[in-house]
């Protein structure tokens, strides 16, 4: 049996009335709690979505939604590039932050549609997808930014994440460095995949066996990164190297080799990944990988823009990452004497 008005009604504890302004985006006002949860009953119920998007789309908001996992250093760049492309359109950004938290998402997405954005970038919680399929029942366009894993039903835009851990580690390959640790991340996304096989690689190119006690996972914080470092130096023959997926994890990193007396980059040469405005200021300066943060943010806005529009655009963007040597890599054991070619 088909889903009626009146189940809706039913369930979202209001009148058909209602549920007719929020389909209708009118002609009364209806307030965002309320709207939020008919909209989230129409979706429960699968009540005939494809009518609902319609008439959703019916008016231009002049908005566009931003959902972000946890807002913090990086992604306030990447919302700064949204909206300066938006603002170049008249366009207001609208964004929530789910707290890493699948619920919390599921919510700020119903609040987005109750807002009656136009289009949405989205930086996943997990690899769980589900919510940009919402969006898309109710005729919203979505753009992912950092995928935590390959998708065709999206279109997305990430940076190289395997030529950024290939190139960090093949200059500590360059400096002599033969035993070079990595921390990972603890929950694995195709990005943090991405870093570990460009690691991989370029061990491989210069005949260098990879060892799993040289790989340690880690948190997302500057605590992670120490305790992470605190373990792989604690190891028999420790690394005279390490490269952290991320730049927070590479602070906590060089906090633990001045609590044990390490010196670097005589003793230990450290590298991180991203280029967070922290990287040139910390004590000595951090050597990265730079990966573009606004542009991203303002690319995905324009490939929303062009969905919106209709225009043609690409189905995936992967922007490009550089190495930027500062302070906290060296040659091992402080001299160039070990310095390496490729393998063969």
């Amino acid at each position: 049996m088909p889903v009626t008005r009146d189940d809706v009604a039913r369930r979202a504890n209001v009148s058909t009335a209602i549920v007719s302004y929020v389909i209708n985006n009118g002609p009364r006002a209806v307030a965002p709690a309320t709207r939020a949860r008919v909209l989230a009953v129409i979706h429960e119920l699968g009540y005939n979505p494809s009518a609902v998007a319609r008439n959703l789309r019916r008016q231009r908001t002049s908005k566009l939604g931003v959902l972000v996992p946890k807002l913090d250093i990086i992604l306030t760049d990447v919302i700064a590039g949204v909206q300066h492309t938006a603002g170049q359109r008249g366009y207001h950004v609208v964004h929530y932050d789910a707290n890493l938290d699948l619920h919390e998402e599921q919510k700020a997405a119903d609040a987005l549609i109750s807002e009656r954005v136009e289009g949405v970038i989205w930086i996943p919680c997990s690899e769980d997808l589900s919510v940009g399929k919402k969006f898309a029942q109710y005729g919203i366009p979505v753009v992912i930014v950092d995928p935590p894993r390959q998708t065709e039903e999206f279109v997305t835009v990430d940076v190289d994440n395997f030529q950024g851990g290939y190139l960090a580690t093949r200059h500590l390959i360059e400096l002599g460095h033969r035993r070079i640790a990595l921390i990972d991340r603890a929950v694995p996304t195709i990005f943090s995949r991405e870093r570990l096989n460009g690691y991989e690689a370029a061990l491989q190119e210069y005949g260098i066996r990879s060892e799993a006690s040289l790989i340690a996972k880690a948190g997302p914080n500057i605590k992670d990164g120490r305790d992470a470092a605190y373990a792989l130096l604690g190891i028999f023959d420790p690394p005279t190297a390490i490269f952290a997926y991320a730049d927070i994890l590479a602070v906590g990193v060089l906090r633990a080799a001045y609590t044990q007396g390490i010196a670097v980059p005589r003793q230990l040469s450290v590298a991180g990944f991203d280029d967070i405005a922290l990287a040139a200021y910390t004590c000595p300066a951090l050597t990265t990988i730079a990966a573009p943060k606004f542009d991203r943010g303002a690319c995905g806005a324009q490939m929303l823009f062009d969905l919106l529009d209709q225009c043609q655009t690409e189905r995936a963007v992967q922007l490009p990452v550089q190495l930027v040597v500062r302070e906290t890599t060296g040659p091992a054991d402080g001299s160039s004497s070990k310095i390496l070619t490729k393998h063969g």
